[in-house]
């Protein structure tokens, strides 16, 4: 991620890496913009993982990201109540795919 756009975001935002745990999907809303959504695992050691969803607005790339991709993301966090559960949410700023040195060597 460039310097000097990690250098602009305010301290809402966060960094996260990890695999995608489900291929992206993308809909038109009714005032016809995308909206791409996807799922994320992050790890957290000892086979923890915590997940949270993806939402990508108007962002061709996202579109092509695929189940088990690793990726790296700058985003805001967002929660939200569905069935009595609650569910937090990443709505992604910038984001890039790499390609994991091995498997317990962190992405950064």
């Amino acid at each position: 991620m460039p310097k000097s756009f990690m250098a602009e975001l305010d301290e809402d935002f966060v960094y996260v890496c990890g695999h995608l745990g489900k291929d992206a999907e993308t809909k038109t809303t009714t005032t016809g913009k995308q909206l791409t959504k996807a799922s994320i695992a992050v790890n957290r050691g000892q086979e923890l993982a915590d997940w949270y969803t993806l939402v990508w607005w108007e962002n061709e790339q996202a579109e092509r990201l695929v189940k088990g991709q690793a990726i790296r993301l700058v985003g805001k966090l967002s929660k939200r109540e569905y069935n009595g559960k609650e569910y937090v949410d990443i709505t992604v700023k910038m984001f890039e795919a790499y390609k994991p040195r091995n498997r317990d060597e962190a992405p950064w």
